[in-house]
């Protein structure tokens, strides 16, 4: 397999914040997910930033999808993140901290979402390729 480094920090410049001990945001990606047929990727970006006034950081994790060629990137959904792959075109999202939370697969075709188990703290062996 080839692997290219998606670079996410580079893009973004915030300075801190008068009062902050750093910038008011921050991005960044962790254990990005190879397709079945090693054309995309698929990654859980968390979005960090410092509320006025707040003492800690809120995380908010993102699901994107990007080309394993570098060619291109899209959001898949907001709130969720990327723990695998069913099939060339199946992502498999967690969602966590609310009454839905679960396991759902994404069609990339009509981006649909689709719920597979519900459950809070879920922990799932065996279906990450």
């Amino acid at each position: 397999r080839q692997a290219r480094r998606i670079d996410l920090a580079s893009q973004y410049r915030d300075k801190a914040a008068p009062g902050q001990p750093a910038p008011s945001a921050y991005r960044f990606a962790r254990q990005a997910f190879v397709s079945p047929d090693e054309t995309l990727v698929a990654y859980t970006r968390l979005d960090v930033t410092y509320p006025r006034g707040a003492l800690a950081p809120v995380l908010r994790p993102i699901a994107v999808i990007a080309r394993i060629s570098g060619a291109g990137k899209a959001d898949l959904a907001t709130g969720f993140r990327a723990v695998g792959w069913l099939d060339n075109n199946t992502v498999l999202l967690r969602l966590d901290g609310t009454a839905a939370a679960g396991l759902y697969a994404c069609d990339l075709t009509t981006a649909r979402k689709r719920l597979l188990a519900r459950g809070a703290n879920l922990t799932f062996d065996g279906i990450v390729p």
